[in-house]
């Protein structure tokens, strides 16, 4: 799901939430100053909530540290 989703048009959307996140501010007081300022948002303050958990759950996702096994115990010779 992640690895598709091209969100290059809501960039600055995005990053406005999450300005407004780390200033302390709930769902419904980002959703009222994003309608202000003629963001194009659902009519419903939950929508931003939804937002913001795809945000944090995407970059949860893409912020992860790589894993990788040195150890490889690959034996062929019995097949």
């Amino acid at each position: 799901m992640y690895h598709y989703t091209n969100i290059s048009d809501r960039e600055i959307l995005h990053n406005r939430i999450i300005e407004l996140k780390q200033q302390g501010l709930g769902y419904k007081k980002i959703h009222k100053i994003l309608k202000q300022e003629k963001f194009d948002v659902g009519n419903s303050p939950t929508c931003v909530d939804t937002m913001i958990k795809k945000i944090e759950k995407r970059r949860k996702y893409f912020n992860q540290k790589p894993i990788i096994e040195t150890d490889y115990n690959f034996s062929f010779g019995s097949i």
